[in-house]
């Protein structure tokens, strides 16, 4: 998750971005990820991002509450969410108040669900081989129910940062 984080904050940077924010859960994971974020746009010379922390799960009208908090400060620049839901959330409040993305509010989720390809403009997410995380899953509980010793490990599935529209 931290290498997510640090992918993230590269391809953001190499888009342009100087100025950033973060809109994130405060779950563990979320946090690795937000971690790596705001270590690698500091050690660009970036100004650590702004960041607000949400509750788990996340959803589409906490990512807008969020901007408003952010806009209503005087943020613009681009803004790493947590999750997609939460991204189009950014997405639907910049609309809602006129702003360009991604002239004035860049916007990067995280999940690359079905519908992040379809928003308007499309949106730029971390896409994560969900099917291949629940098939790890199923097995470990599997082998849990047939009576095996199921160690916790941390499995790398990979993941690959989809840039598109709104960033």
């Amino acid at each position: 998750h931290r290498a997510v984080g640090e992918k993230v904050a590269e391809s953001l940077l190499a888009r342009g971005h100087r100025r950033f924010a973060l809109i994130t859960a405060g779950d563990e994971r979320a946090l690795m990820r937000r971690n790596g974020f705001v270590d690698t746009v500091v050690a660009a010379g970036a100004k650590p991002p702004d960041c607000i922390i949400t509750p788990s799960p996340t959803n589409l009208p906490m990512g807008r509450e969020a901007l408003g908090r952010l806009v209503d400060q005087g943020f613009r620049g681009a803004i790493f969410c947590s999750s997609d839901a939460l991204a189009l959330g950014v997405m639907t409040e910049a609309h809602a108040r006129g702003l360009a993305i991604p002239g004035e509010i860049a916007v990067m989720g995280f999940g690359d669900f079905d519908y992040a390809a379809h928003t308007s403009p499309p949106l730029s997410s971390v896409l994560v081989d969900r099917q291949q995380v629940g098939h790890l899953v199923a097995d470990a509980l599997l082998a849990r129910l047939d009576g095996k010793k199921v160690t916790p490990k941390v499995t790398d599935v990979g993941f690959e940062v989809v840039d598109r529209g709104s960033t």
